[in-house]
């Protein structure tokens, strides 16, 4: 039997954005030591990374330039350091300090988590299907700090937030996420008396889920390259329990995925497989 006038509510796409804070300094040995805290920003905590946990681990490049940064990134101060969280803070070794000179500038360029990068401001990912189990990369970028400021005069390509003391403390990394957020969700579109209405399977499909981000040589912002290869997400097997339907929506997953186009032949869609049962005396 056919139903026409079955309908499911569609994708919504959107970046992740908006704050959430955390504050975490490290204030070990000498005043001169290079050392960081760190910051979030969210729009929601039902899936991405909010705050940083104790083993987390960021990979940390610096440039180091006298006078302004000049759109010109190099590892030539810090190359992948690892900077580590745990109960004291974020620690790394060996540790670096400031120049004397307040005209010796740093910049800085960091990703989480930390892993081999193609250049400083290149970072390749791979989304996962397993969605008990997507990480939520993040990055940050701090242009011009100095013995001074470790402020810089911008992070993010934002001008530097006065919440930070300038002549005292951490290089203040307020990461960004990388990735989009994408909620599934299906409904019936009205009630159908006497018909049962199950869902058995549901793949998110023709979705580009590797890529590279790259941050712009001005340190202002990154955007993404995705890789032409497509795959697929299985929101729900036909091994799994099937889903009874209704009018109220039912969100089928929550992915964080590469931001790309899905315009001309190439777009993403979903595959759905779903059963009606007649009850006895159903019309």
């Amino acid at each position: 039997m056919r139903f026409e006038n079955l309908s499911f509510l569609a994708l919504s796409t959107f970046l992740i954005v908006s704050c959430s804070s955390e504050d975490e300094i490290v204030s070990e040995r000498a005043d001169k030591k290079i050392g960081f805290s760190t910051y979030i920003e969210n729009n929601t905590r039902a899936v991405g990374k909010t705050t940083f946990e104790d083993g987390d681990v960021i990979g940390l490049y610096a440039c180091r330039t006298t006078g302004d940064y000049a759109d010109s990134f190099t590892d030539n101060f810090m190359s992948n350091i690892a900077v580590t969280k745990g109960e004291s803070g974020w620690t790394y070794s060996p540790a670096s300090v400031w120049p004397n000179d307040e005209n010796e500038h740093i910049s800085f360029v960091a990703f989480y988590p930390q892993k081999t990068t193609t250049s400083p401001r290149h970072y390749d990912f791979t989304t996962s299907t397993d969605l008990e189990n997507q990480v939520d990369p993040l990055w940050c970028t701090v242009k011009d700090a100095n013995i001074n400021d470790r402020n810089g005069t911008a992070i993010n390509g934002s001008e530097a937030d006065a919440a930070f003391e300038a002549t005292s403390g951490s290089v203040p990394l307020k990461f960004k996420h990388m990735l989009s957020k994408v909620r599934i969700k299906i409904k019936l579109n009205s009630d159908y008396p006497g018909i049962t209405t199950k869902l058995n399977s549901m793949t998110l499909a023709g979705i580009s889920q590797s890529g590279t981000f790259t941050i712009s040589s001005s340190l202002s912002y990154g955007s993404w390259s995705a890789s032409s290869t497509k795959g697929n997400i299985a929101l729900l097997q036909t091994s799994d329990e099937a889903k009874e339907l209704s009018t109220d929506e039912l969100l089928m997953g929550e992915i964080l995925a590469i931001p790309q186009s899905l315009t001309g032949s190439t777009n993403a869609y979903l595959s759905i497989n779903y059963t009606h049962t007649l009850a006895e005396g159903g019309e």
